[in-house]
């Protein structure tokens, strides 16, 4: 664990062989974001203290909710049969990152919802969405992230009414666009959920669900992120039966701006070696 804590600690960006790195995770706490009714966040010391050969030992345990701060939603979480979080294979949690930015739109509309035009219109100007990416919605969300006050996090008045809530999401058809025509392999938000707030069906989840995609919520730092040109890593707890558990997630920078294209990794060998006994190195350190 302590290669972990170390790694915890370092700065939102840093450099690993030379490439930058950028944490996109909030905080595991009692203060995390959650909906309303959820049990407490709660870590309790078993010990703390030095010991009779001197030695200093801590170590606790703790409860939480499954989809508190940036968590993933098993395919299970709304779609019966489909994988927990322990049947979740890691190929599905490593892959190129496309944001589809949309801030302007949700500034005018909070309820607003990505469709597929938005979609194809992003592709005339950015290039085709490769094949197994993983795709993030970026609606400058993580701006009210900062105090962690949930009225603004889901923007209300009222955080214990559900009803109220108001913020963006993506469309039915645009998630079917994207894992039927693009193949993606996860979807992430900055937001609370992947559907709008005003969703009475919730069409997106259960398409994710149905289709097997690992869904992102609460994700940080979007707005660090270039379009393409990343590589993105989903660390969750190997949590057996879960719907949901809290990740750790974070994006590697190509070096240099260039189609986020898995190709692009098979043919520099010594780059996917690298990142990949990193990522191992994350697993390792978690277990």
């Amino acid at each position: 664990m302590e290669n972990l804590a170390v790694l915890t600690m370092m700065a939102m960006c840093c450099c690993v062989n030379g490439k930058t790195i950028i944490d996109m995770s909030y905080e595991l706490g009692p203060n995390a974001t959650t909906w309303p009714n959820n049990p407490p966040f709660k870590l309790t010391p078993i010990a703390r203290g030095f010991q009779t050969g001197g030695f200093w030992l801590e170590y606790n345990w703790f409860t939480t909710d499954e989809h508190r701060s940036t968590h993933i939603d098993a395919p299970s979480h709304f779609f019966y049969g489909s994988q927990r979080v322990h049947q979740i294979p890691l190929e599905n949690l490593i892959g190129p990152g496309i944001v589809l930015r949309a801030h302007e739109e949700a500034k005018i509309n909070s309820d607003y919802a990505i469709n597929k035009d938005f979609i194809v219109n992003w592709e005339a100007k950015n290039g085709r969405i490769p094949e197994k990416a993983i795709v993030l919605l970026d609606f400058d969300w993580g701006k009210r992230y900062v105090n962690l006050d949930n009225n603004l996090i889901f923007n209300t008045e009222t955080y214990e009414n559900t009803s109220t809530y108001h913020f963006p999401g993506i469309a039915g058809d645009a998630m079917t666009y994207l894992v039927m025509e693009r193949h993606i392999i996860s979807i992430g938000t900055d937001t609370t959920s992947l559907d709008i707030a005003q969703t009475t069906d919730s069409p997106s989840h259960v398409i994710c669900g149905r289709n097997n995609i690992t869904i992102i919520e609460n994700v940080a730092n979007l707005d660090k992120l270039p379009i393409k040109g990343s590589t993105v890593f989903v660390a969750p707890m190997k949590l057996h039966g879960g719907s949901g558990v809290p990740v750790r997630v974070f994006a590697i920078l190509d070096e240099e701006p260039q189609t986020c294209n898995p190709s692009n990794m098979a043919n520099n060998p010594n780059r996917l070696s690298r990142i990949l006994l990193f990522f191992i190195f994350i697993i390792l350190n978690i277990n």
